[in-house]
């Protein structure tokens, strides 16, 4: 039992705002965004609107220790996916670059991405979890920060059972409570025909009514990324709605929201403008992306691969991974992502 005084003390330590991501400051500025300690956030999107990919790139910048917990993803597609953002390279080309020069050839990518411990299960059951989060703690000595689980569906015995959904998210509630965690799930709203797809779903349309429990919820959807019929690319756009806040504004409609370029191809999103910087601050250094491994650079004459510093967008660099990198060596100033003691 706890005074009120004490209830207010230990939520105003475990409450406060998660250190905010450059790359999404419209979120923040325009739909006035927060995302605290201890929250359940939930990611809802439609089939291919890119959601699993919206979670790791938050996890990722974030910067924090985390349990990613995946039900759709290979460790292949995970490594993949840490590597792309921190390089801009294609899994064709990091499948070239392995076959040709090895595994090494991004040691130093994945380290970028140590932060975060992955558990592919499919489906999740809780007892995968729990085991997961003893280990954890017998490593670390703590619960991790962030937990993602991606996705609801893919929990056990939630795929078309009603009820099930709705004791796993009772059950993911309170994992949060307990740990303490800000916890990241994704899930699939209600697929439509037509011009709707272009928008992020409404909350109404979340499959079966989900949204009772998170304290946050995104809706998010991919507009663009195809041919255009003239030959040409239309860039991807992802399209993002707060849809539940309790800590602010929001807008259950999906009708007011911000849109971003997406990079499903690097697992990245920022600005909407072409030549937007990208870049981390010091604060949030997330996975460097300023020392891209350019698709082609061979071994240098000391048998080190070439590193150079890039601050450009995967649209103004896809050229420049085809093409020879410059034989300047770079020491890497970006420091490995902080592990709980």
């Amino acid at each position: 039992m706890l005074s009120l005084q004490r209830s207010f003390e230990r939520a105003s330590q475990t409450a406060a705002e998660l250190p905010r991501i450059p790359q999404l400051e419209p979120l923040y500025h325009n739909l006035d965004m927060h995302i605290h300690k201890g929250d359940l956030v939930m990611i809802a999107g439609r089939s291919g609107s890119q959601k699993s990919g919206l979670a790791m790139f938050i996890t990722a910048m974030l910067n924090q220790p985390a349990l990613y917990i995946s039900g759709d993803m290979t460790p292949w597609e995970a490594s993949t996916r840490i590597i792309s953002l921190n390089t801009q390279h294609t899994t064709t080309q990091i499948q070239h670059n392995i076959d040709d020069y090895g595994p090494e050839y991004y040691r130093d990518s994945i380290h970028h991405g140590a932060h975060i411990t992955f558990s592919f299960q499919s489906p999740i059951t809780w007892t995968d979890i729990t085991m997961e989060l003893q280990a954890y703690m017998e490593m670390w000595n703590t619960f991790p920060p962030i937990i993602v689980i991606d996705n609801l569906m893919d929990l056990q015995d939630c795929e078309s059972d009603y009820q099930a959904q709705q004791e796993a998210m009772q059950w993911i509630t309170a994992l949060g409570r307990d740990t303490g965690s800000t916890i990241i799930v994704t899930h699939h709203a209600t697929d439509k025909t037509g011009t709707d797809i272009e928008h992020p779903p409404a909350r109404r349309e979340i499959k079966n009514g989900l949204s009772e429990k998170p304290q946050l919820i995104l809706g998010v959807s991919l507009y663009g990324g195809e041919d255009n019929g003239n030959g040409l690319t239309i860039p991807a756009e992802a399209r993002i709605a707060v849809l539940k806040q309790r800590t602010g504004k929001s807008s259950p409609d999906g009708t007011r929201y911000e849109r971003l370029r997406a990079y499903p191809e690097y697992t990245f999103f920022g600005p909407l403008v072409e030549k937007q910087p990208w870049n981390m601050t010091p604060t949030h250094k997330g996975l460097s992306c300023r020392h891209n491994r350019h698709a082609t650079a061979g071994p240098a004459q000391n048998g080190k691969h070439d590193y150079s510093t890039s601050y450009a967008t995967p649209a103004t660099t896809s050229n420049a991974s085809t093409s020879t990198a410059a034989k300047t060596k770079a020491t890497s100033s970006s420091q490995p992502a902080t592990k709980p003691m």
